[in-house]
């Protein structure tokens, strides 16, 4: 494509046709264009810069450059969404209307100066079944290369077809959100418990840390004219006993019943050192 391009313009900026140059010699094949596709980004990106001003004098190198901005993935991506989206635009103005009568009479009604749209519609609709099929086999290639993110919204679209010619098409289509939605979840669902279990080691870590740095005489000096502890200044430095208990509770691993109050009793110096042994 980018060979044609070249030929094809005149008077192109110096870098663009630079750019044009480098990326028609990347080669073929499928493994070239993969350990290329960074230089193809880098290579696009600076064509689109030097292509800057000059837009509507080089529409076609404009387009080349537009349609791999993101790389060839984002290529196919806008490719195959183009092709979902005109599948959609026609179909669901036959699947909305109660006949298909009613249907050519709306469609008439919207397109009255261009009537040629309508002749259009028709003659694609006629062609539903061979669409079908090749709609599905744009999904399976969208399920086998597990890129539904980047059509959630004309796939939610198409699973709303509702007609007996759409049937095969809006199941997969529900197939393909309901898989993506479960990778989310289990993407979430990981990355909270890394969340949880960072947050607890950091509490206890800080907890150990505190009693570590006390410093020897600290124990005396806390006692009050009874001889008794006071428990809030020598709690104040660890994580409050309810935050550590909800940690504890809400986390998802498998963590031994830990005795929370225990651990935090500093009259109890036998209990404590259990509690903190077995945690």
């Amino acid at each position: 494509e980018a060979k044609e391009v070249l030929k094809a313009a005149q008077d192109l900026p110096p870098l663009v046709e630079k750019a044009l140059q480098r990326i028609g010699g990347y080669g073929d094949g499928a493994s070239v264009r993969l350990v290329n596709d960074m230089a193809l980004l880098t290579d696009v990106a600076l064509g689109a810069a030097a292509l800057g001003g000059h837009e509507d004098a080089h529409p076609e190198t404009h387009a080349f450059l537009t349609k791999y901005a993101h790389g060839q993935q984002g290529a196919t991506a806008l490719a195959l969404t183009a092709v979902l989206r005109d599948y959609l635009a026609v179909e669901n103005c036959f699947d909305s209307a109660s006949s298909y009568q009613d249907a050519i009479l709306e469609l008439r009604d919207m397109h009255k100066e261009a009537l040629e749209v309508v002749a259009g519609h028709m003659l694609s609709h006629a062609q539903v079944e061979e669409k079908g099929r090749m709609v599905l086999q744009v999904l399976d290639h969208i399920a086998a290369t597990d890129t539904a993110v980047h059509y959630a919204h004309v796939l939610a679209l198409m699973s709303e077809l509702t007609g007996d010619k759409y049937t095969q098409v809006g199941q997969r289509c529900k197939e393909l959100l309901f898989n993506m939605d479960q990778q989310q979840r289990q993407v979430e669902q990981t990355r909270r418990r890394r969340t949880e279990s960072s947050t607890l080691k950091t509490a206890m870590n800080g907890l150990s840390l505190n009693r570590n740095m006390r410093p020897a005489t600290s124990v005396s000096s806390m006692a009050d004219s009874e001889g008794e502890f006071d428990l809030e200044s020598d709690a104040g430095s660890f994580a409050g006993v309810d935050e550590v208990t909800e940690l504890l509770d809400n986390s998802s691993e498998d963590l031994p019943k830990v005795d929370v109050e225990a651990i935090f009793n500093v009259k109890d110096k036998v209990a404590q050192a259990k509690a903190l042994k077995e945690y």
